[in-house]
Parts: C-alpha cells; sequence; structure tokens
C-alpha cells in the first residue's frame, strides 16, 4: 500500500503534535514542512531529517495539507497547495 503524503504547515506548538502524530502512523510519509520565511532556518536545523521551506512548491507533491496554524496567523501562512 502507497504511504498518504502529507504537508504539515506550521511547526508551532500543534505542528509538533501533529508532526508526533503523524510519524506514529504506518501509512502517512510527511514530505515536508511550510513555515514562514524568517523561521525556515529555525525549525530546519530542528527539524533536519524533513524539507523546510517558505514554498510549497519546493517539496514533493503531497496528497494532503494539514494547517498546523493559530488563527492570528493563518492568513498570512496559507499557501496554495498544488494538488
Amino acid at each position: 500500500m502507497q504511504k498518504i503524503k502529507v504537508v504539515i504547515v506550521g511547526m508551532g506548538n500543534v505542528g509538533r503534535y501533529v508532526l508526533q502524530a503523524v510519524r506514529e502512523s504506518e501509512d502517512v510519509q510527511v514530505v515536508g514542512i511550510v513555515e514562514l520565511p524568517e523561521r525556515v532556518t529555525q525549525i530546519a536545523s530542528q527539524f533536519n531529517d524533513l524539507p523546510v521551506t517558505s514554498d510549497i512548491d519546493q517539496l514533493e507533491k503531497p496528497d494532503v495539507a494539514i494547517l498546523a496554524i493559530d488563527k492570528p496567523s493563518g492568513a498570512e501562512r496559507c499557501v496554495e497547495i498544488p494538488f
């Protein structure tokens, strides 16, 4: 069975719990993290096993995008998912 490819948008507290839950699933694979440009370097240094970018087009095409963002920053962090 082919794994479902997931991108996590936002890697704050919620994103970290989402990442943990997704990694525990056998049928899901995280293909990357999308974060604000000013946080990409910081997040990439914490999760060096995953690609981290502010441009979802730089990642492998996902089947699902999980928005793990808080309401105040939601509008500026929305991305167009290339399905």
